[in-house]
């Protein structure tokens, strides 16, 4: 467990097809991250990113991983980056998509009382 008055965060867009995905990841001290080293590690791959198909984030995000080891801060920004873009452009919450869930209330807990549930929309 680590406090801090405040984290620099890493930032992440990614856009193709018209469509924009916003990541952001928090650097961790005790994994001996930094909010510098990851912006670097993720203009290192930015080339390769480039020319890779930002629709096939899982694959993907394997190959940034082999390509970039620890970094966990900036590959959390990026491939939120990636699901955001994918589930932009699906127009539903990338979270469920990722998780293959269609429908939304089957992934809340068993209660009356979460909060904002009432309102939540459901995407097929």
């Amino acid at each position: 467990m680590s406090t801090s008055q405040f984290r620099d965060a890493i930032q992440v867009r990614v856009t193709s097809d018209g469509v924009t995905g916003v990541g952001e990841g928090a650097p961790i001290v005790r994994y001996h991250e930094n909010a510098e080293d990851g912006a670097k590690a993720i203009a290192a791959i930015t080339p390769a990113l480039q020319t890779a198909n930002l629709w096939h984030s899982q694959k993907l995000m394997e190959q940034v991983s082999k390509a970039m080891p620890g970094q966990f801060a900036a590959k959390a920004a990026l491939e939120l980056a990636l699901l955001d873009h994918s589930g932009s452009r699906r127009i539903e919450p990338s979270s469920f998509a990722a998780l293959g869930r269609h429908d939304c209330k089957s992934a809340l807990p068993d209660r009356d009382w979460v909060v904002g549930a009432e309102g939540l929309r459901c995407w097929l």
